[in-house]
C-alpha cells in the first residue's frame, strides 16, 4: 500500500513500521476505478464459493471492488497497522481478519485461497536485501491454491527488476500487463499485472523475452475489459485452517470473543486463537506410523471418546507413558567378559474401554491392555 518516499523506507530495517506509516493512514490506497477496470478482466463463478485473500488490506475497498461480481465470495484480509484491522473487523463483511506483519508474524493455511488482489509496501527490507515486493509474491504463492487468478499492483520499476522478474515469472503465469491511466500513472509509477498461479515453477526464455516486450511497450489499463475473461476457479473457505498472527494479543481478539454468537466455535477456530483440546487430531501433513500413533495418544491426542454409534465403535481410550529403568548385561568390548548396564526408556500403555455383550447376553464394560 505504500507508494513513493522510497529512499526513506530503504533505510528502514524492518517492514515493521507502522510508527512511518501513522501520518500516511488512508492516503495511499488503491485508486477504486483502477480497481474496478481490474474488476472486468475476471470471470467469477455463477454460485461456487469463492475464498479470496488480500495480505496488505488497508481499508478493504480493493478486494470489495475487484470482487464485486462474485456471488459467494469469502473474503480474508490482513493488515499491519491495528487501527484499520479494527475497522476491517467492525464492518462484518470478512471472513477473517488478522493484524500482522505479513512477512514476519503471519501464518495462514497452504494452498487454499483461489484469488487474490496484492498491492505490498514499496521499497526494501535492508536486513535481507530484498524489495518487499518480491517477498510479498513469494510468500503469497505458498497460499494460494493451484490455477489461482489474481492481480499485483507494483510500480513498473520494479516488474523490471532482473531479480524480482525470475521469481515472479518463475510463479507466476503473466496473462496482461498494464500501467495505470493518467494523471495516477504520472505520480506512483503503478503498473498492473493479471496473473494466475502456476502449477510448475520455471519460465522459458521466451516468457523472459515476451514479458521485457510487453513491459517495454507497456500501454494504459482499459477502462472495461472487452477480450476474453479468466474464470475464476471456486474454493471453499472451510479449507483455511489457520489464518493468524504468530504471536497472540490478548487485547486484539478481546471484542471478537465478547461479540462472537457462538464463542465457543471462535476459540475453537485457528483463524483465532487455539484453543486446547484433547479430544480432536488434527490432520497430520503425512501418515503416522504405528509407533508415532502411540506416541499422539500417550500425549492426550485422541484421548477421551472415539468412534461413533452408528458404526458401533464408541469407546474410550486413554494413553499413559511411565520411565522405566532396567539393568541389563552384554559382553565387553573385547569379549572377555560381562558387563552390567542400566537402560532408561519409555513404556507406553494404552487402555481401550468399550460396551460389549456378556456371556449372560447383558452389557457389560470391556478393558483391553494395547500396549
Amino acid at each position: 500500500m505504500y507508494q513513493g518516499e522510497n529512499e526513506r523506507v530503504v533505510y528502514q530495517s524492518q517492514f515493521s513500521r507502522e510508527n512511518a506509516n501513522a501520518a500516511k493512514f488512508g492516503a495511499y490506497y488503491t485508486d477504486l476505478d483502477h480497481v474496478a477496470s481490474c474488476a472486468t478482466f475476471f470471470k467469477f463463478p455463477d454460485e461456487d464459493e469463492v475464498s479470496c485473500f488480500d495480505n496488505s488490506a488497508g481499508d478493504g475497498k480493493a478486494l470489495l471492488t475487484v470482487t464485486a461480481d462474485c456471488k459467494n465470495r469469502k473474503l480474508f484480509v490482513g493488515d499491519i497497522n491495528a487501527t484499520t484491522a479494527k475497522a476491517l473487523r467492525e464492518s462484518e463483511l470478512y471472513e477473517a481478519v488478522v493484524c500482522a506483519d505479513y512477512l514476519t508474524n503471519f501464518e495462514g493455511s497452504n494452498a487454499v485461497f483461489s484469488f487474490f488482489w496484492c498491492n505490498p509496501p514499496y521499497g526494501t527490507d535492508v536486513a535481507k536485501q530484498e524489495r518487499y515486493e518480491k517477498l510479498f509474491a513469494e510468500k503469497l504463492f505458498t497460499h494460494l491454491s493451484k490455477g489461482a487468478a489474481g492481480v499485483f499492483v507494483l510500480p513498473d520499476y520494479v516488474m523490471a527488476d532482473e531479480r524480482f522478474t525470475r521469481i515472479f515469472l518463475a510463479r507466476y503465469t503473466v496473462h496482461h500487463l498494464f500501467k495505470f491511466r493518467m494523471p495516477v500513472y504520472e505520480q506512483f509509477k503503478q503498473a498492473v499485472a493479471i496473473v494466475t498461479k502456476k502449477e510448475q515453477n520455471g519460465f522459458s526464455k521466451e516468457d523472459l523475452e515476451s514479458y521485457k516486450e510487453r513491459l517495454a511497450n507497456i500501454e494504459e489499463l482499459p477502462e472495461v475489459w472487452e477480450g476474453e475473461k479468466i474464470e475464476v476457479l471456486p474454493s471453499l473457505a472451510s479449507k483455511v485452517f489457520t489464518f493468524r498472527s504468530k504471536t497472540f494479543d490478548p487485547r486484539e481478539w478481546l471484542d471478537d470473543i465478547v461479540s462472537a454468537t457462538n464463542s465457543e466455535d471462535f476459540i475453537g477456530n485457528d483463524l483465532g486463537p487455539r484453543r486446547y483440546r484433547n479430544t480432536v487430531m488434527w490432520n497430520p501433513p503425512m501418515p503416522l506410523s504405528d509407533s508415532h500413533l502411540a506416541m499422539q495418544a500417550t500425549c492426550g491426542i485422541g484421548a477421551g471418546a472415539v468412534g461413533n454409534e452408528k458404526d458401533k465403535t464408541y469407546h474410550l481410550q486413554r494413553g499413559s507413558v511411565r520411565r522405566k529403568k532396567e539393568m541389563r548385561v552384554s559382553p565387553s568390548n573385547d569379549g572377555k567378559k560381562m558387563e552390567a548396564f542400566e537402560v532408561d526408556h519409555a513404556e507406553i500403555a494404552i487402555k481401550i474401554a468399550e460396551q460389549v455383550v456378556g456371556p449372560d447376553g447383558k452389557p457389560m464394560l470391556k478393558i483391553t491392555d494395547l500396549m
